[in-house]
């Protein structure tokens, strides 16, 4: 599943585009769909087909491919519109048009009147709009080993094409009538009448019952029909921001109202800064239509994480405070064979409520879920008149709960702004683990601590340090590898920038024949290659990347015809049919003679 801003980003790079579209020209009539086929398929096309050639090729309704996960897969062809049997292929893709586009936390949903299109991106899928002529004059004529990336799905109007691009072709398609028939997202902060804490209540109040000694960060994972979009790295951010270690065991974040509220207010905060900032990170990485991302620009994310695949991060000088008081008590409790977070007093949650501001001075907050009825008022916050079912559930108890939260820490109750964003602000290290997943912490994971009951066997943390962890960093990966770290600015399938002369043009993937083959060989290289340095001499390619750039450039050769021949109109490249290879015939003796295969004395 993606990570929120993911999907927020994916939306809007492709409104920012179809918003317009529509505006000035109405609907758009679809005309065909076309896929890049998987590895296992590819091999069933005769070898002039495109698919065996590793290109785009358009289905039809005798198409039965499916996308998705193991557990979850659609079909990428209208499923009530497939031809069974022998019938002949109907072609009603035309019927559709595209209308409008709305979102959700894990999908982009289509407008196609008579049919809705929904599109969950799993992990690795992003989309883009091309120019009907672009995407014919690249994509559509580039081996998908060349342009390191797949398309999971294409729909090809008369001018534009939206196109899926994918790392793994794992997207999960949902074709239906109406949209009510669309599976419905789950609720979040800006559902009327705070629907998504009604949800998590219920959620808790189910799990009570059950086993709750695995880490809180894995339960909100799997849970995510309750938590939407909240993935790896962004279960990090949270809890950071509601001052929760990432340690902690599900029973002992969802058991206690403070530590339950203050990773509600995180979600709140972390949902409206991408609500309300995304568009400004986005926009000088869009080009010519394209999100094609410099490296600088990839690099600014970074200033949108707090722990994540970081070194170092600065702390607001109380919050810095806390962290040197926890470690020193970490410290302290070290010589101990064993000892129960919940029961050890001074051990004070790493937590700042400037951090949360905005989610704790709307209306309706649980701020005094954070702090008690009592210090909320006093600290000046902004009291809910009307119970949320997150305080019912919890006042049901009849129990006094622990904050977790050091006293008379939080006056006042936000810091000033030159407080939380200087330049001096004091840096601490931040530690890197790994249960399952990468885990980064502002607090150290002691050894010889425990939950409320035993932890899951699996949820041992590993300390990753030196050159693993310095290959993990988000800007190493950045600056020192091809890969992609985490965001909305890191895709398999983005733009990127080439210069060209004096000028620098965008070109929607590598293996690009509309380029001069000089600059289109060099872009080549330039991938093949390890990343430059700064101030380091630029190391050659070993004998691995130079077999695959002598691959690619010679595939390069052929994009190009193949983009000659169909500007010529010399190549059909739009095949629909699927011919299989034909299988090969058993002859009798007879028939191999006649055939010239066996001699008469063989026969004999």
């Amino acid at each position: 599943m993606p990570e929120t801003r993911e999907s927020e980003a994916s939306y809007i790079i492709v409104s920012e585009g179809l918003t317009t579209i529509l505006e000035k020209h109405g609907p758009l009539v679809l005309e065909k769909l076309e896929l890049d086929a998987s590895e296992k398929e590819q091999k069933r096309f005769h070898k002039d087909h495109p698919a065996s050639k590793g290109l785009p090729y358009t289905i039809d309704s005798k198409c039965t491919i499916k996308r998705g996960t193991n557990k979850a897969q659609g079909y990428v062809y209208p499923e009530m519109w497939r031809t069974p049997g022998k019938e002949k292929p109907k072609d009603l893709i035309p019927t559709l048009a595209l209308r409008g586009i709305s979102y959700t936390h894990r999908a982009l949903i289509l407008d196609l009147g008579p049919l809705f299109l929904m599109i969950q991106w799993m992990t690795h899928t992003s989309a883009q709009l091309f120019s009907r002529l672009g995407w014919e004059s690249t994509v559509k004529v580039t081996d998908k080993r060349v342009r390191k990336f797949k398309v999971g799905l294409a729909l090809v109007f008369t001018d534009y094409v939206l196109a899926f691009l994918t790392h793994d072709l794992v997207f999960q398609p949902t074709w239906r009538k109406l949209r009510g028939e669309l599976p419905p997202p789950p609720d979040d902060f800006y559902s009327p009448n705070w629907a998504f804490i009604s949800t998590l209540a219920t959620w808790i109040r189910r799990r009570q019952a059950a086993e709750r000694n695995g880490l809180a960060c894995d339960a909100i994972r799997d849970a995510n029909n309750v938590f939407l979009g909240i993935g790896v790295y962004t279960v990090v951010e949270l809890f950071f921001l509601a001052g929760l270690s990432l340690l902690l065991t599900e029973e002992e974040v969802f058991s206690n109202s403070s530590r339950t509220a203050r990773f509600c207010a995180a979600y709140l905060q972390y949902l409206h800064r991408s609500r309300t900032g995304l568009r400004a990170l986005l926009r000088p990485a869009m080009k010519d239509g394209f999100l094609a991302p410099t490296k600088s620009q990839r690099l600014k994310y970074i200033d949108w994480l707090y722990v994540y695949a970081k070194d170092r991060t600065r702390l607001p000088a109380r919050m810095a405070i806390l962290v040197d008081d926890y470690v020193a008590k970490v410290e302290e409790l070290s010589s101990l064979p064993q000892w129960i977070r919940s029961d050890t007093t001074s051990l004070y949650d790493v937590f700042e409520p400037s951090l949360l501001s905005t989610a704790l001075s709307l209306e309706h907050n649980l701020g005094h879920l954070i702090f008690g009825d009592v210090l909320w008022a006093q600290l000046g916050g902004v009291v809910s008149q009307t119970p949320d079912k997150l305080t019912l559930l919890f006042r049901s108890q009849s129990i006094e709960q622990p904050t977790f939260l050091k006293p008379n820490h939080y006056t006042p109750l936000f810091l000033e702004a030159s407080e939380l964003t200087s330049q001096s602000l004091p840096r601490r290290i931040i530690y890197t683990y790994r249960v399952l997943k990468q885990m980064w912490s502002i607090t150290p994971f002691p050894s010889n601590s425990q939950g409320i009951r035993d932890i899951k066997d699996h949820s041992s943390p590993y300390r990753i340090e030196g050159d693993e962890r310095r290959h993990m960093l988000f800007s190493y990966i950045i600056e020192k590898t091809h890969r992609v770290a985490i965001g909305p600015l890191e895709y398999c399938g983005n733009a990127h920038r080439v210069s060209v002369g004096a000028s620098t043009v965008v070109v929607p993937c590598y293996g690009d024949p509309t380029l001069p083959e000089f600059y289109a060989v060099r872009d080549l290289k330039s991938r093949a290659l390890p990343p430059s340095v700064p101030g380091a001499r630029r190391q050659g390619m070993d004998s691995t990347a130079s077999k695959e750039f002598e691959y690619q450039a010679g595939q390069l050769a052929k994009s190009t015809d193949r983009k000659r021949a169909r500007e010529e109109g010399n190549e059909n490249m739009d095949v629909v049919d699927a011919p299989r290879k034909p299988k090969k015939k058993r002859l009798n003796a007879d028939q191999r003679l006649g055939a010239g295969i066996l001699s008469p004395a063989t026969r004999n």
